[in-house]
């Protein structure tokens, strides 16, 4: 197996984790929103901690009060203070587990796409890999197969495909209806003749999707 084998699955296993608080799954927005959601956090946990006042306190007292027959104690506490912004500690430290969450759901989508995008430029990470490529698209179950032109490296394009993919899947797909690898639950095969590289999900609506923009990519 490839070491780019080995960190594509590991870095798939850290997206498909759950986060212990809704939103902050890697797929539940892009990387960049995840970055922004942990700034913002970062910051409500400096605003809760600046009004933790350590000096502050309140008296809190109390007796032990019979309830009639019952015999049952309904408080018991001796004069004592308290501290009423001690809470704001509480708050600070829930906003930064929120922000470490969001960040690392930024960090597993960006490893995600360096992980599949090894091979490729930047630029080259937003371009469709279809585009002129293909001479026939059929229709298979799940999904489309799409036919590649003569001297065409269907593993080439199958790997280029998978780091669109993965740089769709950091932008979490926004404004990419037009390539059938922004398909959220793709998956990438290239065909045993290797002519053609093979394009499915195991979503009924997303295997549709996947052969209307495969084959809107036919060459006419």
């Amino acid at each position: 197996m490839s070491n780019i084998t080995r960190s594509s699955i590991f870095v798939l296993f850290i997206l498909t984790a759950c986060a212990s608080n809704p939103g902050t799954r890697p797929d539940d927005m892009s990387a960049a929103e995840h970055r922004e959601h942990a700034q913002h956090d970062e910051s409500q946990a400096g605003a809760h901690e600046a009004r933790y006042d350590p000096n502050a306190s309140e008296p809190r007292t109390g007796a032990i009060r019979a309830s009639g027959n019952s015999g049952l104690a309904l408080a018991d506490y001796e004069d004592s203070e308290y501290n009423p912004t001690a809470i704001h500690l509480g708050h600070a430290e829930e906003q930064r587990e929120h922000a470490a969450e969001h960040l690392a759901a930024a960090k597993a989508l960006e490893s995600f796409e360096e992980a599949e995008c090894k091979r490729f430029r930047p630029a080259t990470r937003a371009v469709c890999p279809l585009l002129s490529v293909v001479t026939e698209v059929k229709d298979v179950p799940n999904g489309a197969a799409v036919v590649l032109a003569n001297g065409t490296s269907a593993q080439a394009v199958a790997d280029h495909i998978r780091c669109h993919h993965a740089f769709g899947r950091s932008q979490h797909f926004e404004h990419m209806g037009a390539c059938p690898s922004y398909v959220p639950g793709l998956e990438v095969a290239v065909s045993k003749d290797g002519k053609s590289v093979v394009l499915t999900s195991n979503n009924a609506k997303e295997a549709e999707q996947i052969r209307v923009r495969a084959h809107a990519h036919q060459k006419k």
